[in-house]
């Protein structure tokens, strides 16, 4: 078995070698690979301006909108029929910053920042207003907050600054009143943020839940491990929050924690998971009954040839499965990890390939015996998994889309409302929509009003 690094310098030139991976693997062949279940419906790349290709991150869906974050700005797509292309790029807003993380609240999004090198555009809808701490938010880092009242002309109203960036944010809904924890880590390594110094906080935001271009930051949460490892804390990446059950699931580099949120200000740790074989803790979503919480992976910080074992028992790159039906004590049931590998011309491009679990949904299914859960892994495509024996979890469906023989960099899949939506990055291939059969609209209960992926909330049509 693997060891956990311990270190977080180590762990963080992992993560940051992620971001240097800029060339999409090439296959040997142009077929796609898939179940006889799956079907791709349409794959629309993002589109920056005439000449320019995003490289997309995260979703986020309002209605019959889907916010397509990128690290040249947000991407504003509407789901329409099959005579139209499934899908139709509408807005664009234009200003770059590192991670893109996506979710919105009303006619605003939010949008992350996590390099300030990256957030170096400056004009009448970027980089136009003042920050809670600069004159300026050029290159600055932390949370942007864009309106999208006019889809064809998004305009920046406020920028949260927080140290350290936000790699992440996870939106709180209570009631009149919205909170976002930002996570962050010490990726960049400049004078405030580095290895030597740590993060080990949460970044806490607040606005009134009708109007986020009145942002305010609150301050920190410390979420440093117990006992710390042996330099500096880190932080978290990533969380899945239930308002309503007032609790969150958070993968914190080094662990994952459960937090009770009754008061959303000022989050408690409930619990701490600890795992020798995952490296880095990277997302965390709860199953619709509360039951059960899927912690992933991410292998080696998705550097290159991160995570690529081609062995559904592997523990290289997994989901795990932990029952938290006591969220004081959580228990560990199984795990899943991607059963394929792509078809690599030379050793060179395998070595440019990662497959490890990245972001996925669990399926809010009308059977609640069963338990599927729909992810991306990067250079593998989409998988879709039955855990309903979460100690003998099966593949039922996958896709692994390669036009011209290029292996995608998928970052994100979602189930929603009939369809899966995906969003690839430095493959450039853009916004994708595929259709696992069986699963529609019989099976699954439809979100009404959209979906925030990382915010839990069970409004159905």
């Amino acid at each position: 078995m693997r060891s956990i690094i311990r270190k977080p310098g180590a762990l963080i030139a992992a993560l940051a070698v992620g971001l240097a991976f800029s060339v999409p693997a090439q296959a040997g062949h142009d077929e796609d690979l898939h179940s006889d279940n799956m079907k791709l419906l349409k794959r629309k790349a993002i589109k920056v301006s005439k000449d320019l290709i995003g490289q997309g991150s995260d979703l986020a869906f309002d209605g019959k909108r889907i916010y397509a974050g990128s690290y040249q700005g947000t991407a504003l797509y509407k789901i329409v029929g099959k005579k139209k292309g499934y899908i139709k790029q509408i807005g664009f807003h234009q200003c770059p910053g590192s991670q893109g993380d996506v979710s919105f609240v009303g006619k605003f999004v939010l949008v992350s920042v996590d390099a300030p090198a990256s957030n170096n555009v400056q004009n009448g809808v970027c980089n136009n207003t003042k920050t809670n701490d600069s004159d300026s938010s050029l290159e600055k880092e932390g949370v942007r907050i864009v309106d999208y009242s006019d889809p064809r002309q998004p305009k920046q109203v406020a920028f949260i600054e927080s140290t350290c960036g936000s790699h992440t944010h996870t939106l709180v809904p209570d009631g009149a009143t919205t909170y976002a924890y930002v996570l962050a880590y010490p990726i960049n390594q400049s004078d405030t943020c580095n290895a030597a110094v740590g993060h080990g906080a949460v970044g806490i935001i607040k606005f009134p839940t009708n109007n986020p271009g009145k942002a305010s930051f609150e301050g920190y949460f410390d979420v440093t491990p117990t006992p710390l490892p042996n330099d500096a804390p880190i932080g978290c990446h990533d969380l899945q929050a239930w308002p309503e059950r007032d609790i969150v699931i958070a993968a914190c580099i080094t662990e994952s924690q459960v937090w009770d949120i009754s008061d959303p200000a000022a989050p408690e740790i409930l619990a701490r998971i600890t795992n020798p074989d995952v490296q880095i803790h990277h997302s965390a979503a709860f199953s619709w009954d509360g039951k059960y919480a899927i912690i992933s992976d991410e292998y080696g910080g998705a550097a290159g040839g991160g995570g690529c074992a081609g062995d559904k028992d592997s523990t290289i790159g997994a989901m795990w499965f932990y029952d938290i039906s006591d969220p004081t004590a959580p228990s560990l049931e199984g795990h899943y990890s991607l059963p394929r590998i792509p078809v690599w011309d030379d050793e060179q491009e395998a070595q440019r390939s990662r497959c490890t679990t990245h972001l996925y949904t669990i399926l809010p299914m009308k059977d609640e015996s069963k338990y599927i859960a729909v992810s991306s892994y990067y250079s593998g495509g989409i998988s879709a998994v039955d855990f309903t024996d979460p100690a003998n979890p099966e593949e039922i469906g996958y896709y692994l889309h390669q036009p011209g023989g290029i292996v995608p960099d998928m970052w994100s899949s979602y189930w929603y409302n009939g369809r899966i939506y995906t969003n690839d990055h430095l493959s450039g291939q853009g916004v994708g929509v595929y259709k696992l059969k069986g699963f529609g609209r019989k099976q699954v209960r439809f979100y009404d009003g959209g979906l925030n992926p990382q915010t839990q909330i069970a409004k159905f049509k």
